[in-house]
């Protein structure tokens, strides 16, 4: 499932209301959906995909934790001259 939401996450989240009840049904199925979830710029897709997975696991209590994210240093780019 791919969702694009906006910047506000707030204003996101009756959108993904019906998503969270059949990703539920999905995983109570057996299956294994993969989401992805952007927003502008991609600055607040982690923000967004926290709180889908917290709603998530409201609805399926066994949901295990995510796994900590993987944060890459910023590389300084060099220059040319």
């Amino acid at each position: 499932m791919r969702f694009i939401g906006g910047p506000d996450l707030d204003a996101n989240q009756p959108f993904l209301e019906p998503w969270l009840d059949k990703v539920a049904a999905w995983i109570e199925k057996g299956l294994t959906p993969h989401v992805f979830l952007h927003t502008p710029d991609n600055h607040l897709a982690a923000a967004q995909a926290l709180r889908f997975h917290d709603c998530l696991a409201q609805r399926l209590p066994g949901l295990p934790a995510l796994a900590p994210a993987q944060v890459e240093p910023e590389v300084e780019q060099l220059g040319l001259l």
